[in-house]
């Protein structure tokens, strides 16, 4: 971001203020980036109607730069280091999806919940603008169940991954 000509690491400090050989400070930085320009707008937007997509597309932001950052990526990160980040940290999304869903949408053959999520929320809302059809968001807190083939629903906190009946 440039303000005044200043090129801005974070909210608070200039490009020029960054010293990669000052790790503690570097840390101390990349919070104010992460909570300044991320997480701060999110909750702006949470507070709001019908704000689900940009919060997840922020979240999906957050998720794959935290996820190149434990990975040590030098570049680019791969859908791999996505998932994995998801698998660690809420191991419910490393369980392999219902056969009823996976018999619905070939793409999901043999996938996981984390595979859903990389491919119905964050590349389809980073790259197409849109959820994949067995995708959605909802802005209410649930709690995770199983999958319900009467309805198609798997439901996780602020995730729903689904299977649209045919």
């Amino acid at each position: 971001m440039l303000e005044q000509n200043k090129k801005k690491f974070s909210p608070n400090y200039e490009f020029c203020e960054i010293n990669p050989e000052d790790f503690p400070d570097l840390i101390e930085k990349f919070k104010d980036r992460m909570d300044g320009w991320y997480f701060a707008p999110a909750e702006i937007l949470l507070k709001e109607k019908d704000t689900g997509f940009p919060v997840m597309a922020i979240a999906c932001i957050i998720i794959d730069t935290l996820a190149g950052y434990f990975e040590g990526v030098k570049g680019d990160t791969k859908e791999s280091h996505f998932e994995k980040f998801l698998r660690e940290r809420i191991p419910e999304f490393s369980r392999t999806l219902p056969k009823e869903c996976q018999d619905r949408y070939k793409e999901l053959k043999g996938k996981d919940f984390s595979f859903a999520i990389y491919k119905a929320l964050r590349c389809g809302i980073l790259h197409e603008a849109r959820i994949k059809h067995y995708g959605a968001i909802s802005e209410e807190n649930v709690k995770l169940i199983k999958y319900d083939n009467e309805s198609g629903w798997i439901l996780r906190e602020d995730f729903i991954i689904y299977s649209k009946k045919k």
